[in-house]
C-alpha cells in the first residue's frame, strides 16, 4: 500500500481545483463580487447573455449592502432577474418593491432600509427551477425609486460559468471551497520543495 507524499496530495488538490465541481456538496455555484454597482429605478444591467451559464439554478442568495441610496430606494431593492431564452417574461425575480411581470417572484427577508450599511443577507429556494439556456440582470427593482449603490456577493446555485465572462460590474470569485483546495495544493507544493532542498 502506498502512502500519500506531499507531491501527490498537491496534484491532487490541483487536480480537485482544476476538474472538480465549485462548490460544497458537489452543487456547482456561480458567485458574484458585485462591486460598487449603481442603478437608478428600473434600470438593469445583464451580467450573462443566453447561453453563458450551464445547469439549473435551484438557489438564490445574496450577501450585500447598501452603500448608498436616492430616492427611498432600500437595500432590498437589489433585484436579480433570469429570463430564459425566447421567454416574454422572466422566469424569476427576487428582491425589489415593484412587481416586474415575473413567473416566480421572491422577496428578500431583510434589507428594508435605505440606511448606508443596510445588508441584505438571504437565501431562497426557487419554487420552479429554472434550466438554461437563459439570461441574467441585475438592478433596482423599486420602479420609481431614486438611485441604489450596493457591494458584495451574489450566488446562484446549482449553474456553472466556467466559460462565460461575466459583465462589468460583477465578476467571478473563487468560492471558499475552491481557495482551500489551492492552499492545501499550494502548502503541499512548498513543503516538497523545501524536502528536495534538504536532501
Amino acid at each position: 500500500m502506498s502512502k500519500f507524499n506531499l507531491s501527490s496530495l498537491a496534484a491532487l488538490a490541483f487536480a480537485i481545483l482544476i476538474f472538480g465541481p465549485r462548490a460544497e456538496g458537489g452543487i456547482i455555484s456561480t458567485v458574484f463580487n458585485v462591486t460598487d454597482f449603481s442603478a437608478s429605478g428600473n434600470e438593469f444591467t445583464e451580467i450573462f447573455s443566453t447561453g453563458e451559464l450551464t445547469g439549473t439554478v435551484t438557489d438564490v442568495e445574496v450577501d450585500l449592502v447598501i452603500t448608498g441610496s436616492v430616492n427611498f430606494t432600500w437595500g432590498d431593492d437589489f433585484t436579480i432577474l433570469i429570463k430564459p431564452s425566447g421567454a416574454t417574461a422572466p422566469a424569476l425575480q427576487a428582491g425589489g418593491f415593484s412587481d416586474l411581470g415575473a413567473n416566480e417572484r421572491i422577496s428578500w427577508a431583510n434589507g428594508a432600509s435605505g440606511d448606508d450599511g443596510t445588508t441584505i443577507r438571504d437565501s431562497q429556494s426557487l419554487d420552479t427551477e429554472i434550466a438554461a439556456p437563459f439570461s441574467v440582470s441585475i438592478g433596482n427593482g423599486y420602479a420609481s425609486g431614486g438611485n441604489g449603490t450596493w457591494n458584495g456577493t451574489l450566488t446562484l446555485v446549482g449553474v456553472d460559468a466556467a466559460s462565460a465572462s461575466p459583465a462589468s460590474p460583477a465578476s467571478l470569485v473563487p468560492e471558499p471551497t475552491s481557495l482551500a483546495i489551492f492552499g492545501i495544493g499550494a502548502l503541499g507544493m512548498t513543503g516538497t520543495r523545501r524536502r528536495r532542498k534538504q536532501a
